[in-house]
C-alpha cells in the first residue's frame, strides 16, 4: 500500500450514515403502505393498517382489497363473542331490508298500462306469445306497438336489421296487414341519403332477399316469407316487446345464423327405446282408462275384476244345468 493511503486520516465520527432501506414488514405501528408514518386506521377487509385515506386507497390497489368486511367469514365457537353475535343480527337486519326494498322496486311491481294488457290479449287470441318486459327496461321503452281496434289488428313496432350494411332500422305504427316486401321496401326508400346508400343492394334486390326472424328466448332464427303478411308469419311466434328482423343478401349470409328446428312429434318418438317403450305403456294406460266403467269413470279396478269373475260363475252353472 501506498503512504498516503496509510497515513490516511480516520473518518470523522460527526458524519451522517446513509438511512436504511425499508423493511419489507414493517412494524406493527407503522403503515403498511409508506412504512414510514405511525398506522392510525385499520382496514375492516384485510386487517392491514394505514395512516392516511391516501394509503388507504393505495392499499386497495396494491394487495386488491375492497375495504368491506367479510361478513360471512367463518368463526370458531372459540373466537365467538357478543361482537360477532351484534355484527350477525345486523347483518340479518341488512338481508330484511334488502328483500323489503326488491318488493317496492318498480321493475318488479309496476304492472302493463291498460293499452300494453290489451296489446298482449290481443296477440294472445291472434295466436301470438307477446312477452311484455317492465316500462323501465330500454325495449319496452321503445315498443310503441298499439292494438288497432278499428281494424281489429295490430301496429307493430319492427326493428329491421341490416348487417351486410351495419344499419338498424326502427319502423313504427306498422300494420300487420302489410306484405314483408313493402315493409321493407318502404323502410330502405324513407331512410336517410347516407342510409340509402348503405342500402342501395337491398333496394335492388328486394325479390332475392332472406327475412329471418329472431327468437329471443332460444337465440335462433325463423325464415320468413316475403310475399306473406306480418299477421300470418308472426303467428305462433315467441315476441319480446316486438319483432326482430334481419335481411340477409346471400345464402353464404344467412348460413351464419343458427336456425330454429322444431321438436320432433311424439308419434315418431314410437319404438325409439325407453321413450318408445314409455310411450306404448302410456297408451296402455290411456285405453283402460277409457273402458267403461274403468277407473277413469269413477269405478275401481277391484270393481272391474269382480265383474269378471262373476261372469265366469253365470257360465259354470249355465253350463251345469244343461248337462244335467
Amino acid at each position: 500500500p501506498s503512504a498516503s493511503a496509510v497515513h490516511a486520516p480516520p473518518p470523522k465520527s460527526d458524519a451522517k450514515a446513509a438511512p436504511p432501506l425499508a423493511s419489507p414488514t414493517p412494524p406493527a405501528s407503522s403503515c403498511i403502505v409508506c412504512t414510514e408514518a405511525k398506522a392510525r386506521y385499520t382496514c375492516p377487509g384485510c386487517r392491514r393498517m394505514v395512516c392516511s385515506v391516501a394509503c388507504s386507497k393505495a392499499h386497495k390497489t396494491r394487495f386488491g382489497c375492497n375495504g368491506k368486511r367479510d361478513r360471512t367469514a367463518f368463526v370458531s365457537l372459540t373466537k365467538f363473542n357478543d361482537n360477532t353475535l351484534t355484527n350477525d343480527y345486523h347483518f340479518l337486519e341488512d338481508l330484511a331490508a334488502e328483500v323489503a326494498k326488491s318488493h317496492r322496486d318498480p321493475c318488479t311491481k309496476t304492472r302493463p298500462t291498460k293499452v300494453r294488457r290489451k296489446l298482449a290479449s290481443n296477440a294472445h287470441k291472434m295466436g301470438m306469445k307477446l312477452r311484455l318486459m317492465p316500462p323501465e327496461m330500454q325495449r319496452a321503452r321503445l315498443n310503441k306497438s298499439r292494438w288497432d281496434n278499428p281494424r281489429k289488428g295490430i301496429k307493430w313496432t319492427l326493428e329491421l336489421r341490416f348487417p351486410k350494411a351495419g344499419i338498424k332500422v326502427l319502423k313504427h305504427h306498422v300494420r300487420d296487414t302489410v306484405i314483408w316486401k313493402d315493409c321493407i321496401q318502404s323502410a330502405v326508400e324513407n331512410a336517410g341519403y347516407a342510409r340509402r346508400i348503405k342500402l342501395k343492394q337491398y333496394h335492388e334486390g328486394i325479390d332475392t332477399v332472406k327475412l329471418l326472424y329472431l327468437d329471443e328466448a332460444s337465440k335462433t332464427y325463423h325464415r320468413l316469407p316475403t310475399r306473406d303478411t306480418i299477421r300470418s308469419t308472426l303467428t305462433g311466434k315467441t315476441i319480446l316487446e316486438f319483432p326482430t328482423i334481419v335481411i340477409v343478401a346471400s345464402a353464404e349470409e344467412e348460413s351464419q345464423y343458427p336456425k330454429w328446428k322444431a321438436p320432433l312429434p311424439s308419434s315418431l318418438l314410437d319404438g325409439r327405446g325407453e321413450g318408445g317403450k314409455r310411450q306404448g305403456a302410456d297408451d296402455i294406460n290411456s285405453r283402460k282408462r277409457t273402458l267403461p266403467g274403468g277407473p277413469g269413470h269413477g269405478a275401481p279396478a277391484a270393481s272391474i275384476k269382480r265383474t269378471k269373475m262373476e261372469e265366469e260363475e253365470e257360465e259354470e252353472e249355465a253350463t251345469t244345468t244343461e248337462c244335467s
